[in-house]
Protein backbone atom coordinates (compact mmCIF):
# COMPACT_ATOMS: atom_id res chain seq x y z
CA UNK A 1 0.00 0.00 0.00
CA UNK A 2 1.40 3.54 -1.00
CA UNK A 3 1.61 5.95 1.75
CA UNK A 4 1.61 9.56 1.70
CA UNK A 5 4.16 11.45 2.15
CA UNK A 6 4.84 15.31 3.51
CA UNK A 7 5.14 17.74 0.40
CA UNK A 8 8.59 18.51 0.15
CA UNK A 9 9.92 22.19 -0.74
CA UNK A 10 12.23 22.71 -4.34
CA UNK A 11 13.99 25.30 -4.52
CA UNK A 12 15.81 26.30 -7.61
CA UNK A 13 18.27 29.15 -8.90
CA UNK A 14 16.06 31.12 -12.14
CA UNK A 15 19.45 32.26 -13.01
CA UNK A 16 19.87 28.65 -14.28
CA UNK A 17 17.55 28.74 -16.65
CA UNK A 18 17.92 32.25 -17.78
CA UNK A 19 21.60 31.76 -18.99
CA UNK A 20 20.15 28.56 -20.96
CA UNK A 21 19.35 30.73 -24.21
CA UNK A 22 16.20 30.30 -26.01
CA UNK A 23 14.87 27.78 -23.23
CA UNK A 24 15.46 30.81 -20.89
CA UNK A 25 13.99 33.72 -22.98
CA UNK A 26 10.71 31.50 -23.45
CA UNK A 27 10.63 31.18 -19.55
CA UNK A 28 10.96 35.02 -18.79
CA UNK A 29 8.37 35.96 -21.68
CA UNK A 30 5.88 33.48 -19.55
CA UNK A 31 6.69 35.28 -16.65
CA UNK A 32 6.00 38.16 -17.98
CA UNK A 33 3.04 37.59 -19.44
CA UNK A 34 1.81 35.92 -16.20
CA UNK A 35 2.95 38.82 -14.40
CA UNK A 36 1.39 41.32 -16.49
CA UNK A 37 -1.89 39.30 -16.18
CA UNK A 38 -1.74 39.16 -12.96
CA UNK A 39 -1.49 43.25 -12.62
CA UNK A 40 -4.50 43.59 -15.20
CA UNK A 41 -6.43 40.91 -13.21
CA UNK A 42 -6.08 43.05 -9.59
CA UNK A 43 -7.05 46.04 -11.73
CA UNK A 44 -10.58 44.23 -12.43
CA UNK A 45 -9.07 44.39 -16.07
CA UNK A 46 -10.25 40.96 -17.26
CA UNK A 47 -10.11 41.44 -20.28
CA UNK A 48 -6.26 42.69 -20.93
CA UNK A 49 -5.92 39.55 -18.41
CA UNK A 50 -7.79 36.88 -20.55
CA UNK A 51 -5.01 38.03 -23.03
CA UNK A 52 -1.87 37.92 -20.99
CA UNK A 53 -2.76 34.44 -19.39
CA UNK A 54 -3.41 33.09 -22.98
CA UNK A 55 -0.30 34.00 -24.21
CA UNK A 56 1.11 32.22 -21.08
CA UNK A 57 -0.40 29.33 -22.06
CA UNK A 58 0.43 29.30 -25.83
CA UNK A 59 1.73 26.26 -26.84
CA UNK A 60 4.65 28.29 -29.26
CA UNK A 61 5.89 30.90 -27.16
CA UNK A 62 4.77 30.17 -23.36
CA UNK A 63 3.73 27.22 -21.18
CA UNK A 64 0.58 25.50 -22.00
CA UNK A 65 0.76 23.36 -18.63
CA UNK A 66 1.04 26.88 -16.68
CA UNK A 67 -1.48 25.55 -13.94
CA UNK A 68 -2.14 28.92 -12.19
CA UNK A 69 -2.77 31.01 -15.52
CA UNK A 70 -5.43 28.09 -15.98
CA UNK A 71 -6.85 28.51 -12.22
CA UNK A 72 -6.80 32.69 -13.09
CA UNK A 73 -8.73 32.12 -16.95
CA UNK A 74 -11.15 30.06 -14.82
CA UNK A 75 -11.60 32.98 -12.18
CA UNK A 76 -12.18 35.51 -14.81
CA UNK A 77 -14.20 33.24 -16.73
CA UNK A 78 -16.91 32.57 -13.08
CA UNK A 79 -16.59 36.26 -12.88
CA UNK A 80 -17.84 37.04 -16.17
CA UNK A 81 -20.59 34.59 -16.46
CA UNK A 82 -19.52 32.15 -18.42
CA UNK A 83 -19.50 29.10 -16.31
CA UNK A 84 -18.85 26.34 -18.54
CA UNK A 85 -15.25 27.88 -19.86
CA UNK A 86 -14.61 28.27 -15.85
CA UNK A 87 -15.21 24.77 -15.45
CA UNK A 88 -13.27 23.10 -18.24
CA UNK A 89 -10.30 25.89 -16.77
CA UNK A 90 -10.67 24.77 -12.93
CA UNK A 91 -10.64 20.90 -14.33
CA UNK A 92 -7.35 21.88 -16.02
CA UNK A 93 -5.93 23.28 -13.07
CA UNK A 94 -6.99 20.74 -11.29
CA UNK A 95 -5.89 17.97 -13.65
CA UNK A 96 -2.23 19.09 -13.62
CA UNK A 97 -2.40 19.62 -9.64
CA UNK A 98 -4.69 17.20 -8.15
CA UNK A 99 -3.52 18.10 -4.51
CA UNK A 100 -4.00 22.16 -4.55
CA UNK A 101 -7.58 22.61 -2.70
CA UNK A 102 -8.19 26.01 -4.10
CA UNK A 103 -8.23 24.31 -7.75
CA UNK A 104 -11.03 21.88 -6.63
CA UNK A 105 -12.91 24.31 -4.86
CA UNK A 106 -13.50 26.66 -7.56
CA UNK A 107 -14.25 23.80 -9.50
CA UNK A 108 -17.21 22.62 -7.59
CA UNK A 109 -18.26 26.34 -7.64
CA UNK A 110 -18.33 26.37 -11.26
CA UNK A 111 -20.34 23.59 -11.58
CA UNK A 112 -22.80 25.10 -9.43
CA UNK A 113 -22.94 28.02 -11.49
CA UNK A 114 -23.12 25.79 -14.57
CA UNK A 115 -25.80 23.99 -13.10
CA UNK A 116 -24.33 19.99 -13.11
CA UNK A 117 -25.89 19.87 -9.69
CA UNK A 118 -24.61 15.87 -9.79
CA UNK A 119 -20.89 16.51 -10.82
CA UNK A 120 -21.24 19.47 -8.80
CA UNK A 121 -21.80 17.18 -5.49
CA UNK A 122 -19.22 14.62 -7.03
CA UNK A 123 -16.86 17.59 -6.82
CA UNK A 124 -17.68 18.55 -3.47
CA UNK A 125 -16.77 14.48 -1.93
CA UNK A 126 -13.64 14.96 -3.57
CA UNK A 127 -12.79 18.45 -1.87
CA UNK A 128 -14.03 17.08 1.47
CA UNK A 129 -11.64 13.77 1.00
CA UNK A 130 -8.85 15.86 -0.02
CA UNK A 131 -9.61 18.44 2.54
CA UNK A 132 -8.87 15.19 5.08
CA UNK A 133 -6.18 14.29 3.46
CA UNK A 134 -4.42 17.67 3.64
CA UNK A 135 -5.44 17.33 7.00
CA UNK A 136 -3.52 14.30 8.11
CA UNK A 137 -0.09 14.89 6.73
CA UNK A 138 0.19 18.35 8.60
Amino acid sequence: MWECRRPALFEFDVSLLVDRGDDGRRFLGTLSRFLDGMSAFKRNDFETAESRFLEALDEETGEPNLTVAHYYLGRIAASTSRPDEAVRRFNRAALLQPMELAYHEALFEAYRAAGQCNTALAQLALVEDLRLRLAQMQ
